[in-house]
């Protein structure tokens, strides 16, 4: 049996057209050529500490040669790349090949996962070709080697996660306006990691700073790892799901990824806040969580209203199951009252720490945000979504689309946070004017009154839900109603 019926199919295909596209050979010897121009400009450069052996003799020039070649293979490798895969991935998604992807025989997650897998064969042919430079830098001595290759691995690891999210934009992407603007956003995004990792790759290098000699020492790379990990698979998975038809039922997997990434690093954070005895890892976890869980909403609140037919060819008819389903399941309501619980729950986590801390544990907050400033930021932020919601349902469906609800949230949320400092200025405090409404006010260090803010911020929430109260009953009876769709109740 050949290699190739083992393989991934769409692997196959990107490997075949890579080895015909004038773009890769002429980005390789371009890469090659560069880095022999480089390392020339580079000896040239020291030609006189050469010819007098002072260099060499006292420090070497292999530092000097790896982080030019460092820097050309981390600008191919976090740029080139990144932008070669994902206009690759973009003109399949467009109107003409669209419908390619839906009538293929092949899962999305197969499609996914070949592109990657031939996406990491392009990285390590670009990798390979620096080796011959790097041995250079090593034959020229200054060069510590295990540092040299933890940056290099390093490198590559971040290079296979901008492939990642250059596939999932281009899969979010379907117009060309979205993607010219996503484009532009992605230079200046793409230039900020560029620069983030060389500096740190060099700095590894340069200082000899990072060890794996104890446990403490392997805890950033760990850390670092574990991330990489995290947002991999869940931009594996979104990216999965948006390879799907519109009609499928997309969000499950990527809801579990998200809950289980949720909770794992939960269980670091507290971790963590035990070793340093500081709530401060844990009060930063809220924070982020409350952030991101709100951010899911406001996807979920842009979402087509009902339910399709595969959707509900999939629900089970257990009642236990299908409850649990309905959380995770695709669908307006679903997404949202799944945000909604799961930054419940993440308040819920801040309150037992500070619970914790005043019934006997001693810890202390230096840097992370206290518990009532969270609520309030979480308070509102469910306002604001479930007031478009029912906006939206009432009254702006006739002339708003539903893909433009979340559009409409989050410029009601910009406008809550900067009017109130906007009506301040030529004020002599340059404080805000008011606090309800602004979702950051609970972080304001001039803010008078924080428990009123939250009861109003949590007042304006429940009565938001009240108003969406029946329209998640409706979609609670027709997810439920579909244990059977060929025998679905009126």
């Amino acid at each position: 049996m050949n290699i190739s019926d083992w393989m991934n199919p769409v692997t196959l295909k990107e490997l075949r057209q890579m080895v015909r596209s004038r773009m890769v050979a002429a980005g390789l010897i371009g890469f090659l050529a560069v880095s022999l121009i480089t390392v020339s400009l580079v000896l040239l450069s020291s030609q006189g500490e050469l010819r007098h052996g002072i260099s060499l003799g006292e420090q070497g020039l292999g530092d000097s040669v790896f982080n030019a070649i460092y820097s050309v293979l981390a600008i191919l490798l976090l740029f080139a790349s990144p932008y070669f895969v994902g206009f690759r991935m973009g003109s399949e998604r467009s109107n003409e090949h669209l419908d390619l992807q839906y009538t293929t025989v092949l899962k999305p997650r197969q499609l996914v996962d070949g592109k990657v897998a031939a996406s990491v064969i392009l990285i390590l042919l670009f990798t390979g070709a620096s080796l011959p430079f790097l041995s250079l830098a090593y034959l020229l001595r200054g060069l510590d080697v295990l540092q040299a290759l933890l940056a290099t691995l390093m490198l590559m690891l971040v290079a296979v996660a901008c492939i990642f999210a250059a596939l999932f934009l281009a899969a979010a992407a379907t117009s060309r306006v979205f993607r010219v603007l996503l484009v532009l956003g992605m230079l200046s995004v793409q230039g900020m990691i560029v620069s983030g990792t060389i500096a740190g790759g060099l700095a590894m290098v340069n200082t000899r700073g990072l060890s794996l000699s104890t446990w403490s020492d392997a805890a950033a790379p760990g850390l670092f790892l574990a991330g990489w990990l995290s947002a991999c698979l869940l931009l594996r998975s979104a990216t999965t799901s948006l390879v799907m038809p519109a009609a499928a039922n997309r969000s499950p997997a990527v809801r579990v990824w998200i809950t289980a990434l949720w909770g794992f690093w939960g269980m670091i954070a507290g971790l963590y806040a035990w070793h340093e005895t500081s709530t401060s890892p844990i009060m930063v976890w809220a924070l982020i969580s409350i952030l991101a869980f709100n951010l899911f909403g406001g996807a979920a609140l842009s979402h087509a209203p009902g339910y399709s037919r595969r959707v509900l060819s999939e629900v089970s008819p257990r009642r236990w199951r299908r409850h649990l389903q309905f959380f995770f399941f695709s669908g307006a309501e679903n997404g949202m009252l799944w945000a909604l619980n799961m930054g419940a729950l993440t308040l819920l986590a801040v309150l037992v720490a500070e619970w914790l801390r005043e019934a006997g544990w001693k810890a202390t907050n230096h840097d992370g945000p206290e518990a009532m400033p969270l609520a309030v930021l979480y308070c509102h932020l469910t306002a604001y979504l479930w007031s478009v919601r029912a906006l939206w349902r009432g009254l702006l469906n006739r002339w708003i689309t539903y893909r433009l609800a979340g559009v409409v949230a989050a410029a009601l949320m910009l406008l809550g946070w900067g009017l109130p400092y906007l009506a301040a200025i030529g004020s002599p405090t340059h404080t805000a004017t008011w606090a309800f409404g602004n979702p950051f006010a609970g972080f304001d260090d001039d803010l008078k009154d924080i428990v009123s803010t939250t009861a109003s911020a949590f007042i304006w929430a429940a009565l938001a839900l009240a108003v969406n109260l029946p329209g998640l009953l409706a979609a609670m009876r027709a997810f439920a109603s579909a244990r059977n769709p060929r025998e679905r109740e009126p």
